[in-house]
């Protein structure tokens, strides 16, 4: 049963937090507290002493800065330490089953030789027998063990295939993973849709790179969702690519335009200084794949993304259809 007196002191402490930096008892605050005073999470606790020692007092932007973090943090370990952990687990057991199998065959085999000193032939066919059995069990567990082994090394081949698939800053698929998927979808129709982010370089240089990779890492959850089930690529640098896999143009551009619209509505601000970063748009390109290679798709579709960026951005274009054979006009 727990101390209600020590709860109450853990309490108190956290209380007396807030009160030195002037922060309101919302739970918000008071779980922010009760982590950095009472958890064991030494790098969250080391950027709150940091922010600390900067300024005499911790802000409410400050407050939701270093929680942000905190928790990108901590999705970023949530997604590997379970993978991580089920690895190192399984080597565990591995070299615990290889060392239980040779560590019980070297014990049998020395009681069946010290049994061998006994003169009595019943004695040697039993000690014969035992090693006999030992070492086939052995022998077993070591097969065991080598075939774990290869199935481990398979697992972990796959865990690093996926993470050079995947783009560090905003875990969507990187350039490398989106031609291992064009290469599963060969021959299907599609639609490609080249996004950039309008004028990136102006928040990158007013505001510093770091709140230009928090955008981006928005726009790409934006994205993610506004274009599911659909591959969205990090193409490099403010520049996505989306493949719209049996999905008509004029579809595709629909989507990809809610998407543009839902992002422009949004409101965003520097974690920081809580200053206003204005409106957040994207220009985009879209073309359909017609038989065409991938190289002449996604070239059609950077066409049109720079008409778009020509036409005052915020803007997304469309291939125009092909007229049919045939047709008069």
């Amino acid at each position: 049963m727990a101390d209600p007196g020590a709860t109450s002191d853990i309490g108190s402490e956290v209380i007396r937090f807030l009160e030195d930096h002037d922060l309101e008892h919302s739970p918000a605050n008071y779980a922010f507290g009760h982590r950095f005073l009472f958890e064991r999470d030494d790098q969250f606790a080391a950027r709150v002493r940091e922010a600390i020692n900067q300024r005499p007092s911790l802000t409410p932007a400050e407050v939701r800065r270093l929680d942000t973090e905190a928790v990108q943090v901590n999705d970023l370990l949530d997604r590997f330490t379970p993978r991580l952990d089920e690895v190192t687990i399984k080597i565990l057991s591995i070299i615990r089953g290889t060392l239980d199998a040779s560590g019980t065959l070297s014990q049998e085999l020395i009681q069946a030789s010290t049994s061998l000193l006994v003169d009595q032939e019943s004695n040697i066919r039993i000690a014969v027998n035992s090693m006999i059995a030992v070492t086939a069990a052995a022998e077993k567990r070591l097969v065991d063990a080598m075939q774990q082994a290869h199935a481990l090394r398979q697992e972990l081949s796959r865990l690093r295939v996926v993470e050079t698939h995947r783009d560090p800053l905003t875990g969507l698929v990187n350039r490398t993973g989106l031609d291992e998927h064009l290469k599963s979808i060969a021959g299907s129709p599609y639609c490609a849709a080249f996004i950039d982010v309008d004028q990136l370089e102006h928040v990158n240089e007013a505001h510093g790179t770091a709140v230009g990779d928090r955008v981006l890492q928005v726009i790409a959850t934006n994205l993610a969702e506004s274009c599911a089930p659909y591959v969205v690529c990090r193409w490099e640098g403010g520049r996505f690519l989306i493949l719209l896999e049996r999905l008509d143009l004029a579809s595709s551009v629909t989507l990809v335009d809610d998407a543009r619209s839902r992002l422009a509505k949004k409101r965003m601000r520097v974690r920081e200084s809580d200053q206003p970063l204005g409106t957040i748009t994207f220009s985009a390109g879209v073309a359909a794949s017609r038989g065409r290679d991938a190289g002449s798709v996604f070239g059609a579709a950077e066409v049109l993304l720079e008409l778009a960026k020509r036409c005052g951005r915020n803007v997304v274009m469309g291939e125009h259809r092909f007229i049919d054979v045939g047709s008069n006009q």
